[in-house]
């Protein structure tokens, strides 16, 4: 893990959501909190060519425009066109009030590849158990 600061991007268009977010991550390291999904992809890519990739990214699915799926397949294929190696993509963990078969088999497949899933309403325990199984914070 190393000393290395922490960097998280949270993509949700409710206020009271990225709120709580940064709440939680901002102790961890840097978190960006956006409410668009044509935003949250042109902060990501920008990361990626600034040489600072997010470490982990929590995207809603249920956004107005774009929508969670497809924004995340988006950040992938960033990914790609920023000639990410295999094994060093950024952490997605799709947040959602969705639970249901569908929706989370969607998030895990097909173009998003999620690494993980958080039912809402979300917790600073389930956050920060998502975290300490890909090793981002102690």
């Amino acid at each position: 893990m190393g000393n290395r600061i922490r960097h998280f991007l949270v993509v949700d268009d409710q206020e009271d959501v990225t709120l709580m977010m940064a709440r939680i991550l901002s102790p961890l390291g840097e978190c960006v909190c956006v409410n668009d999904s044509g935003l949250a992809v042109s902060v990501f890519e920008q990361a990626l060519q600034d040489g600072r990739p997010f470490d982990a990214v929590f995207m809603d699915i249920l956004m107005p425009g774009a929508d969670g799926h497809e924004t995340a397949g988006a950040l992938r294929k960033a990914e790609q066109e920023n000639n990410v190696k295999p094994g060093q993509e950024t952490r997605l963990i799709m947040i959602s009030s969705l639970n249901d078969v569908k929706n989370v088999s969607k998030a895990f497949f097909r173009d998003s590849l999620a690494d993980g899933y958080l039912t809402k309403p979300l917790s600073v325990e389930g956050i920060r158990e998502k975290l300490q199984e890909f090793n981002l914070v102690p």
